[in-house]
């Protein structure tokens, strides 16, 4: 099963995460999905993802500049 653009995996125990640390250097992520009991035992499900490149950073930024820009407008023009 794939979510959030990674790989989703289900982990106990300290010996199953030592795996992730050599993703962590090459800037991978793991993001806690979701979270539940089971026998008494609290459990989470995890995804591994990787971050955004560059050139993805920039573009939203830009999105969210042009929508800032024309919210402005639109208060200035109702006052």
């Amino acid at each position: 099963m794939t979510r959030a653009g990674g790989a989703s995996c289900c982990c106990t125990g300290k010996r199953s995460i030592a795996w992730w640390r050599k993703y962590a250097e090459k800037g991978y992520t793991l993001i806690p999905l979701s979270l539940y009991e089971k026998r008494g035992r609290v459990k989470v499900e995890l995804a591994l993802v990787h971050g955004k490149q560059q050139y993805d950073r920039r573009e939203d930024v830009k999105k969210r500049e042009a929508q800032r820009e024309m919210d402005r407008a639109m208060s200035r023009r109702r006052s």
